[in-house]
């Protein structure tokens, strides 16, 4: 008699997810950015960070841009666009200059 022992091991796959966000600077105004074109944040220039609600998986591309402009001033967003590493992104800068 043989007897055969199976085994079955199940590794779950663990869907880890990083925020994305950045910095404030030259405004207090509120004014509204956007990720990827879905999610819409009103941020608080005066609190000088933002952050998005929206997580997003590594491999994964965003775009973060300012999709109205704060009333009085001009906002520009440097290293907006990338690849999500794995790690929270948080070097995204939005610079706003008072018109």
């Amino acid at each position: 008699m043989i007897l055969l022992s199976v085994q079955i091991f199940f590794a779950g796959c663990s869907e880890t997810t990083f925020t994305i966000g950045g910095t404030i600077s030259g405004t207090d105004r509120i004014f509204v950015v956007t990720l990827n074109g879905d999610e819409i944040l009103e941020v608080d220039g005066s609190e000088e960070q933002f952050e998005f609600l929206t997580s997003l998986k590594e491999g994964e591309a965003y775009e973060v841009v300012v999709s109205d402009q704060p009333t009085s001033a001009t906002c520009i967003v440097v290293n907006g666009t990338g690849t999500v590493p794995d790690g929270n992104v948080t070097d995204i800068k939005i610079t706003c200059v008072e018109n």
